[in-house]
C-alpha cells in the first residue's frame, strides 16, 4: 500500500527535475511555508503531491516575471480566491511582462547595447542600473538593458557619456522622491479612503500611472522650453554685458592715455582677428562672442566654450607690460560676467582680490 501511494507522489528530486528547480531552492520554499510535503516517511524523506509542480512553477513565475518577494507570493497563492488579486498586485509592482524574467550577463548586455563593460559598470556603480545576483553569475534585467540602450543612443548622437550619467542621476533622484510621495498619497487618499475592490484598485493604479506618465512628459517639455529660453537669453545677455565691459575699459584706457589699447578695444566690438599676444587673443575671443551672439546660437555656444577654456588657462602671475594687465582685466571680466552655468563663481572671487593688488603694483596711480 505504501509503494502504491508513493507512485502517486514525487520525491523532492523528481519535483526538482519536473520544474527545472534545484533541490536547495525547493527546500527553501518548504522552510518558508510555500510548499508542504504530502507525507514524510522518515526524518529525511518526504513526498510531494503532483499539484506541487504547478505551485512551484507559479512561485518561480511570480518571482522572475513579476518580481514579488516570497512573503507576497505566499499570500497570493494561499488566497487565490479573488481572480483580480494578481492583477492588483501587478499594478502595484509595475511588472513589465515584456521582461519575462530574461536576464543578461555583462558580456551579453555589452554585446546587445554596444556599451563597453566599463560603461555598464559605471552605470551600475552610480545606481542607475541594478545588478541581479544569481547563485552562479551576475546578470542584468530587461529594464537595465533598455536603460543601457538609451545611454548608447545618446552617445551615438554625440552626447558625452558622463553627461548622460549625470542627467539620468538628476531625474532618478527627483523621480525617486516624487514616486515615494505619490505612492503614500495614493494609498491614503484613494485606496484607504475609498476601500475599492481588487479589480477597482488595479484599474485605479493603472489609470493613475498612465495619466501621471503623460503629465510628467507634458510638464517636462514645458519646463525644458522655459528653462531653455532662459539659458539662451542668458547667453545673449552675456555678450551684451561683455560689450558694456569693453566700453568701460575703453573709457579707463583713454583717460589714462593708453590710446593703443583703447583703439584695439574699440576694434573688437565690430570684429577683431589680430592674434599677436595674450591680450590680442583675449580680445579676439571677446570680439567673436559679441559679434556672433545674435547670428547663430550653436556657434555662440561653441565660441563661449572655447573662450571659457582659454580664459581659465590664462596665467596671471607674470605681468610686465600694460597689455598683460589688460589681458588680466579681460579674464576678470569674463569670469565675473559669465552666466552661472559656466561655474565661474568661485574663480572670480579669488581673481578680483588679486587683480586689485596686481594693478596697484603696475599702474602709477594705484587708486585708478
Amino acid at each position: 500500500m505504501k509503494n502504491e501511494l508513493n507512485k502517486e507522489l514525487l520525491k523532492i528530486s523528481q519535483l526538482a527535475k519536473a520544474t527545472g528547480t534545484n533541490i536547495t531552492t525547493l527546500k527553501y520554499y518548504v522552510k518558508e511555508g510555500l510548499l508542504q510535503p504530502e507525507c514524510k516517511t522518515t526524518k529525511n524523506m518526504a513526498y510531494y503531491n503532483k499539484d506541487c509542480i504547478k505551485r512551484v512553477n507559479m512561485i518561480r513565475s511570480l518571482q522572475k516575471e513579476h518580481y514579488y518577494p516570497l512573503a507576497v507570493i505566499k499570500g497570493l497563492i494561499d488566497n487565490i480566491a479573488d481572480p483580480f488579486e494578481l492583477e492588483f498586485m501587478d499594478a502595484i509592482h509595475k511588472a513589465d511582462l515584456k521582461d519575462s524574467g530574461k536576464q543578461y550577463t555583462l558580456a551579453e548586455a555589452s554585446k546587445l547595447t554596444g556599451l563597453s563593460k566599463a560603461q555598464i559598470d559605471h552605470l551600475k556603480n552610480m545606481g542607475i542600473i541594478s545588478i541581479c545576483d544569481d547563485v552562479s553569475k551576475s546578470c542584468y534585467s530587461y529594464s537595465d538593458v533598455h536603460i543601457m540602450r538609451l545611454a548608447k543612443r545618446r552617445l551615438d548622437a554625440g552626447i558625452p557619456f558622463e553627461q548622460s550619467v549625470k542627467a539620468f542621476m538628476i531625474y532618478q533622484e527627483a523621480l525617486k522622491n516624487a514616486a515615494s510621495l505619490d505612492v503614500d498619497c495614493f494609498i491614503s487618499k484613494a485606496l484607504l479612503a475609498e476601500s475599492p475592490s481588487a479589480q477597482q484598485s488595479a484599474r485605479m493604479i493603472v489609470i493613475s500611472d498612465e495619466t501621471l506618465d503623460s503629465f510628467v512628459s507634458i510638464k517636462r517639455n514645458q519646463l525644458n522650453r522655459m528653462f531653455g529660453s532662459e539659458r539662451i537669453d542668458q547667453l545673449y545677455h552675456f555678450a551684451h554685458r561683455l560689450a558694456e565691459y569693453i566700453d568701460a575699459c575703453i573709457s579707463i584706457f583713454q583717460e589714462k592715455g593708453y590710446s593703443n589699447l583703447s583703439g584695439k578695444l574699440i576694434s573688437a566690438k565690430t570684429g577683431y582677428a589680430n592674434e599677436k599676444n595674450l591680450f590680442d587673443n583675449a580680445l579676439t575671443y571677446y570680439s567673436l562672442v559679441i559679434c556672433n551672439a545674435t547670428k547663430s546660437l550653436t556657434k555662440s555656444i561653441s565660441l563661449i566654450n572655447n573662450a571659457q577654456k582659454f580664459f581659465l588657462f590664462v596665467k596671471t602671475d607674470r605681468v610686465t607690460e600694460p597689455e598683460d594687465l589688460a589681458a588680466y582685466a579681460l579674464k576678470l571680466g569674463w569670469l565675473c560676467l559669465s552666466p552661472s552655468l559656466l561655474g565661474n563663481g568661485e574663480s572670480d572671487k579669488t581673481l578680483k582680490s588679486s587683480f586689485i593688488e596686481l594693478s596697484e603694483r603696475h599702474i602709477d596711480n594705484g587708486a585708478d
